[in-house]
């Protein structure tokens, strides 16, 4: 019953973003959609942020569980992309609302597990130690990580597949080249 309540209140908060900008939302919207009381809303939530960052999580979540490890990056970003458009009123809301350093914690999981697995991947034909490929992994991460940031504050405007493919011609062939560079092949 918890859950079903968390995500009826997702819902209703999605379906008022479709309306008003998120500080503009009152829990009383909220609790008055599901036809629940305030003390209800506050048995699973601080306040309006709380279930902003759940309803973030919970996507996150969903998608670290079902999808399978993408063979490269370009297939994982345009993922992260089209995972983000779908939820794009909820994402454009905490982007101006919550700040770029919210949103950036809560794209850190989906960022983090592409570029590991492709980390991963790639570093096969080498030896390289664990903390090696974590640092060059968060370095992979930081480019990403600031051009998804920067396509969310332009209002998500530009096609992803447009900004992979810009990404994949600065970086064609840089993952194993700076792996590399970490160990001698075997």
């Amino acid at each position: 019953m918890s859950q079903i309540t968390k995500q009826a209140l997702g819902d209703a908060l999605r379906h008022f973003l479709a309306q008003k900008p998120l500080n503009k939302i009152t829990i009383s919207d909220l609790t008055d959609h599901c036809g629940i009381s305030r003390m209800t809303f506050y048995y699973h939530f601080e306040d309006i942020y709380d279930l902003v960052i759940w309803c973030c999580t919970e996507n996150i979540s969903k998608v670290l569980d079902t999808e399978n490890l993408r063979e490269t990056w370009q297939e994982g970003f345009l993922g992260i992309f089209h995972i983000m458009q779908e939820d794009r009123t909820l994402v454009l809301n905490v982007f101006r609302v919550m700040g770029r350093g919210q949103m950036e914690q809560l794209a850190a999981p989906l960022i983090h597990q592409v570029v590991s697995g492709v980390i991963e991947t790639e570093s096969r034909p080498y030896h390289i130690s664990e903390e090696d490929k974590a640092f060059v992994t968060r370095c992979y991460g930081y480019v990403f990580s600031g051009v998804i940031l920067d396509w969310i504050q332009n209002g998500m405007t530009v096609d992803p597949a447009a900004i992979v493919k810009r990404l994949d011609t600065l970086l064609g062939g840089s993952i194993p080249l700076a792996l590399s560079h970490f160990s001698d092949k075997i």
